[in-house]
């Protein structure tokens, strides 16, 4: 399912740029975020604990994340510690993750920052 996101030859392919499910996936959940691309770490940290939830609750990830169990997760653990604390947790939690995005190009600030690369005249560069 994740070949549909692999662009042309000499594009940025999000799938092949991960080694791993969890990296693969999470870039993904960047990418397609309905919120505005927050952070790719954080996404592994928390579709670690979606992925993994028990019973696992079967709604949308993102509906997880957002609204569900996952909305408070790492605030809860804060004070509970019910979770085994992944790398980054810190930086994960809810009012950092969800104020700071990638911001990704439109067509327009693309064509206005577009480079062109040549090589020297004599070769060298």
């Amino acid at each position: 399912q994740m070949d549909q996101y692999t662009g042309p030859l000499g594009s940025v392919s999000i799938p092949s740029a991960h080694d791993e499910f969890i990296g693969k996936a999470s870039a993904l959940c960047e990418a397609i975020d309905p919120r505005g691309h927050r952070q790719f770490v954080c996404f592994k940290n928390y579709y670690t604990r979606y992925r993994d939830e028990i019973p696992f609750s079967g709604v949308h990830f993102f509906d997880w994340l957002d609204f569900g169990h996952g909305k408070h997760l790492l605030e809860s653990n804060e004070k509970h510690h019910f979770l085994k604390h992944m790398k980054k947790d810190d930086s994960c939690l809810k009012g950092h993750f969800n104020t700071h995005t990638v911001h990704y190009f439109d067509d327009t600030l693309r064509e206005k920052h577009e480079i062109y690369m040549e090589m020297s005249k004599d070769g060298k560069e």
